[in-house]
């Protein structure tokens, strides 16, 4: 239940403390207008903009966060969205074009972030018991294309951070 949560932001606002949160916003419809409600900012993941790319990777249907973060955007919340940079699943100029695309359709300034892979995840699938799909050596992506997927943005008009 997210009442706490929410109770926590609540006070913490109104105390004058800022609050934000990360989320992938795949939420049920009231529960992301109630974080909206009582948030600063929302740090919203956008992974992949194809659907059934989406789903392929994550299991779910992208169509319920875009449209939160369509309706956030045009409700005047204050969102940065993130693209978190996975080798072979998000890192690609389609899917960024595309994000880029729908970003700039949004009608505000909304700025995007991309998070360049980290290796470090590793240790995570470990404890999760899970097998790591990465090759073990797998590393950052080259600093040469993260610049040409936030030139990409750029060129659709999108602030990057």
């Amino acid at each position: 239940s997210p009442d706490f949560s929410l109770a926590l932001l609540g006070a913490c606002r109104t105390r004058g403390i800022g609050t934000s949160i990360e989320t992938s916003l795949y939420a049920k419809p009231e529960t992301a207008d109630a974080f909206a409600a009582v948030t600063d900012l929302i740090l919203a993941d956008i992974k992949l903009i194809d659907p059934a790319r989406h789903k392929a990777a994550t299991g779910v249907d992208n169509a319920i966060i875009l449209s939160y973060i369509s309706r956030l955007a045009q409700n005047g919340v204050n969102l940065l969205l993130r693209v978190p940079l996975i080798p072979g699943y998000t890192d690609d100029a389609e899917n960024i074009t595309g994000i880029a695309q729908f970003v700039a359709s949004l009608g505000r300034n909304i700025p995007v972030e991309l998070l360049n892979f980290n290796p470090m995840c590793r240790d995570k699938y470990e404890s999760l018991r899970r097998q790591y799909p990465f090759d073990s050596d797998q590393r950052e992506l080259p600093q040469e294309t993260v610049l040409a997927l936030k030139q990409i943005l750029t060129d659709h008009g999108v602030t990057v951070i």
